[in-house]
Parts: structure tokens; C-alpha cells; sequence
């Protein structure tokens, strides 16, 4: 009975209601378009050390498979294309 009552008293008292300001929200719309290239998405939230991060990287990874990929080393290139990927999705 008493974490019934400890549960409930929490629950009751947890939530706030704190105004949001309609200027600070970011618009759904256009962070979705930006995600799509590495390192923008970022910027938009003003994490800027973070999109230089994604955006190097990125671009880091994809010339090293290019490279791999003109001299045949098939299994280092697939290892950078997993890269890209992991990338992205990180992103």
C-alpha cells in the first residue's frame, strides 16, 4: 500500500507546467529536409562542433571508399561503405 501511495504521489506531482515559447521551437518541416545532409541537421540545432564532426567524417569515409574503390580492395572498401552507413544513421 505504501508504494501505491508513493507511485501515485509522484506521478500527481511530476508533471509541470512550463510555458514553451513558440519562437525557440524548431520547425519540423525543414529539420527533416536538412537531415539528409550530414552535418546541417546539426547546425540547425546550433550544435555546430557536432555537425563539423558528422561532416568531416563523412566526408572523410566516402574518400577513402572512392579510394579503395579504384585500386580493387574490395574488403577495406566494404568496411568504409559500412562506415557511410553508420554514419548516416548516426547523423
Amino acid at each position: 500500500m505504501k508504494i501505491f501511495i508513493i507511485i501515485l504521489f509522484s506521478v500527481c506531482y511530476s508533471q509541470e507546467n512550463i510555458y514553451i515559447d513558440s519562437s525557440r521551437v524548431k520547425n519540423p518541416d525543414i529539420a527533416w529536409k536538412l537531415s539528409f545532409i550530414p552535418g546541417l541537421g546539426q547546425m540547425y540545432n546550433k550544435k555546430y562542433l557536432k555537425a563539423i564532426f558528422f561532416a568531416s567524417t563523412e566526408a572523410y569515409a566516402v574518400s577513402r571508399f572512392i579510394l579503395l574503390k579504384n585500386e580493387n580492395k574490395i574488403g577495406l572498401r566494404n568496411t568504409y561503405a559500412w562506415w557511410i552507413f553508420g554514419l548516416y544513421v548516426w547523423n
